[in-house]
């Protein structure tokens, strides 16, 4: 979230009790408005894009390992 500038909302989503992993991976632009507070449209926009490029490159690392089994 650093890379985003979000790093002030951290806090605030490691204080929500039912946030977990699989939950944070598949929170929306909506969620984290609502939750982690991040209200400026280009920062929601840059994490979600970069949490996009995450889950992209973490399919495609499966993929391989998965092809070398």
């Amino acid at each position: 979230m650093k890379d985003c500038d979000c790093d002030e909302h951290i806090e605030k989503l490691k204080k929500e009790e039912c946030l977990n992993p699989e939950v944070f991976w598949e929170m929306s632009e909506g969620d984290f408005k609502d939750i982690g507070e991040i209200k400026l449209f280009g920062r929601k926009k840059l994490l979600m894009n970069r949490i996009n490029e995450m889950k992209r490159l973490h399919e495609e690392k499966m993929e391989d390992i998965h092809k070398n089994e």
